[in-house]
């Protein structure tokens, strides 16, 4: 079957727009009223200044991940994920959030922060005062900076692509997350129903875009789709999934193409190859799949 998309190579192409899967919660009922966690407060509203595709991203829950390792297929490993944040010395057991957008990342959780600063210092990066209450740093030549705190670190052009202003980026952020600036989840009508969607999940990945005018269900595209997203997360020995599709409204909204797509693609090596359980729905202008497997087979 196709491989997770949450491996190092993964997580070093950049999230893209590929869609996975999603949830514990069941498909129906459970979406509506739904509030998201913190996690989209970090994602500033697309600017020429930070970039001008930040359309997607990627969020996890790596200390659950690498608990939970065991219940996976022996190929599937989590406690490797500290390299995409490297040189900061955050080990992935001890990370509770960690967000993926284009050359930046997020990194929330347990660290100790004279020792992540030290640990830049020495791969070359040098102090650049404070912002806020963040120590800033930057490597000369290497489009590359960091902001730590006291609990979250972010950082632009590690194991991601240069940039040209490392502080840009770096603030933006910041302030995002601060509320000084706009965020992505309140620029963007249709973003809030697509995470509504996805529930909180331990790994997601979500891009919105122009309502899309191709309409190819058996491959996954459906006119009048402005975003679609994935998540998943284990529980015992099961993953539950589900796929979220936002149309441009609820009039546009196309089940039986989703469920067109779903039927297309059961066959070895396709995309519902090895899932079980496969229900579509609806909760407003939101299409919906929720499907199962077994953790060992995932």
């Amino acid at each position: 079957m196709r491989r997770p998309s949450l491996t190092r190579r993964r997580l070093l192409r950049g999230c893209g727009g590929a869609v996975g899967c999603g949830t514990v919660a069941s498909a129906a009922g459970c979406l509506a009223g739904f509030r998201p966690p913190s996690y989209p407060t970090w994602l500033p509203a697309p600017t020429a200044t930070t970039t001008t595709s930040a359309s997607g991203f990627e969020m996890l829950q790596p200390a659950v991940l690498v608990e939970r390792q065991e219940q996976f297929s022996a190929d599937l490993t989590f406690d490797e994920m500290d390299r995409v944040w490297a040189p900061a010395p955050i080990e992935a057991g001890d990370a509770s959030r960690f967000l993926h957008q284009n050359n930046v990342v997020v990194v929330e959780g347990s660290f100790d922060r004279d020792a992540a600063r030290a640990a830049f210092e020495a791969d070359g990066f040098e102090p650049r005062g404070t912002y806020d209450s963040y120590s800033l740093l930057s490597a000369p030549g290497k489009g590359a900076g960091a902001a730590i705190g006291d609990d979250e670190l972010v950082g632009v052009g590690l194991f991601m692509a240069a940039v040209d202003s490392p502080r840009a980026y770096l603030e933006a952020y910041v302030d995002a997350n601060a509320g000084r600036v706009d965020r992505f989840v309140d620029a963007n009508d249709d973003l809030p129903a697509l995470l509504d969607a996805l529930d909180d999940p331990h790994y997601l990945n979500a891009a919105m875009f122009d309502a899309r005018t191709a309409h190819e269900p058996e491959n996954g595209l459906f006119r009048g789709v402005v975003g679609r997203g994935h998540g998943w997360s284990v529980a015992g020995r099961t993953v539950t999934a589900r796929w979220a599709f936002p149309f441009e409204s609820t009039d546009a909204v196309d089940v039986e193409a989703l469920r067109t797509w779903v039927d297309a693609n059961r066959g070895p090596g396709q995309e519902f190859a090895d899932w079980r359980d496969v229900t579509v729905d609806t909760a407003e202008a939101v299409a919906v799949v929720t499907a199962r497997m077994d953790a060992q087979d995932y």
